[in-house]
């Protein structure tokens, strides 16, 4: 949700980032849909035995498609600038506490 609102244009900034939320009522819905059609469609003994699998292997293909789109997404720019300040300072922080003093 957070990446939604780092990419989005200025002007769309609220819009976008609420989509995140929105999509989240509509997954609980469809989730809810789709076990409704089942216990409709599968008879009862069969839902005992087999049916119950059927939204969890459906979980299992959105999340082939989730992997696939997040290694897909670049980073944002405001999360590249944020990485490389922490870098840096982590650089600096180990050069300084490792320097090594010469006795003059």
């Amino acid at each position: 949700m957070v990446y939604l609102h780092e990419i989005a244009d200025v002007r769309y900034k609220a819009v976008t980032g609420s989509l995140g939320y929105v999509s989240l009522g509509v997954g609980v819905v469809i989730g809810l849909l789709t076990v409704i059609t089942i216990i409709s469609v599968v008879p009862a003994e069969a839902l005992l035995v087999w049916g119950w699998r059927v939204p969890f292997l459906m979980a299992v293909a959105t999340l082939a498609v989730a992997i696939v789109l997040r290694y897909n997404m670049p980073e944002s720019a405001e999360f590249a600038a944020s990485r490389e300040e922490i870098d840096e300072e982590y650089k600096r922080r180990l050069q300084q506490k490792f320097k090594v003093r010469h006795p003059c």
